[in-house]
């Protein structure tokens, strides 16, 4: 298996388990998860948040093949009283 960062090539795949993985959420909790949208109108989403500052994408490939992604982003802690400042993803 090969982890990676997302790349242009992956938005067929990347979009299809996205599909996959929302349409479940909405099957089983339509009260928390809104209908997915049409396959592959995900992508600029993905994208942006893979390229924002702090934010990346990762892909898990078997041979070429997307098998599985994680989105994550560091953003700082607010300055609230009961928690320390600090970077969290």
């Amino acid at each position: 298996m090969e982890i990676r960062y997302l790349q242009d090539c992956d938005k067929g795949d990347l979009c299809k388990l996205s599909y996959q993985i929302n349409s479940e959420h909405y099957q089983r909790e339509p009260a928390f998860f809104c209908r997915p949208v049409e396959e592959g109108d995900d992508w600029e989403f993905w994208k942006n948040s893979h390229e924002k500052e702090g934010g990346f994408v990762l892909v898990a490939a078997i041979e070429d093949e997307l098998v599985g992604f994680v989105s994550a982003a560091l953003s700082e802690m607010p300055n609230i009283p009961f928690l320390n400042p600090t970077k969290r993803c």
